[in-house]
């Protein structure tokens, strides 16, 4: 790209920069939109009907940012309170989060404490924060007042957590790109001596997360016995 910002694909002389490695996860309530919002940044589409997400997804996006040959490794969460047991698997030395919330549904920005509250918790370091107000698509041009005052609610929030605040939608592309660069950039930014430490395997984490269910699906059925 031409412009200023040096946010580009990969070029071919990628093998002269350095490698970093940028974990970014992206957290919220089941239904707010965090695959679609994955699915645009990484394939540059959008499927009107998304399957929620099992555990987790995995994506990589292979991206130049400030001369520097970066590898986007994109966890996708599941949001379903059944599989939450399971995210600090995903989350653990994450470099950057991305917290979602559906614009359009007051609960699924009520439960971003939760999610706050469970990296904090888990994280020694908390990661590059980005706050996205999700599904803008679905906001007619003269905003209610109820969505004026959600997204008043959830600006300031954003600023107490220190993360950055966008207004997204999945479907159009709006700031999409915007959020990943805003944290991507943010973890280049950042100057902890172990932020860009090897991120745990996908392969281990996977077959940690399939571990888990089958140990959970054994207790069930222990449970279930006469």
């Amino acid at each position: 790209m031409s412009n200023s910002s040096s946010w580009s694909e990969n070029s071919s002389d990628e093998e002269n920069l350095e490698n970093l490695i940028i974990k970014i996860v992206l957290l919220g309530q089941s239904g707010s939109g965090k695959t679609s919002m994955v699915l645009q940044f990484i394939e540059g589409k959008f499927t009107e009907n998304t399957l929620a997400t099992v555990g987790a997804a995995f994506f990589i996006r292979k991206l130049t940012i400030e001369e520097k040959s970066v590898s986007i490794r994109v966890w996708d969460t599941s949001g379903q309170e059944r599989f939450r047991s399971l995210c600090p698997l995903y989350y653990r030395n994450s470099n950057a989060c991305i917290l979602v919330f559906d614009i359009t549904d007051q609960s699924s920005f009520d439960d971003l404490e939760y999610w706050m509250d469970q990296l904090k918790n888990e994280l020694t370091i908390l990661p590059s924060l980005a706050l996205a107000a999700n599904k803008n698509d679905l906001v007619s041009e003269n905003e209610d007042e109820t969505t004026k005052e959600l997204l008043d609610k959830a600006r300031k929030y954003a600023k107490s957590i220190g993360a950055g605040f966008f207004i997204t939608s999945a479907k159009t592309g709006e700031g999409i790109k915007e959020i990943f660069e805003y944290v991507s950039r943010n973890v280049l930014l950042r100057t902890d001596e172990n932020f860009f430490k090897p991120n745990n395997d996908p392969k281990v984490i996977l077959e940690e997360q399939n571990k888990q269910e089958e140990t959970k699906k054994r207790e069930e059925s222990k449970s279930g016995c006469c």
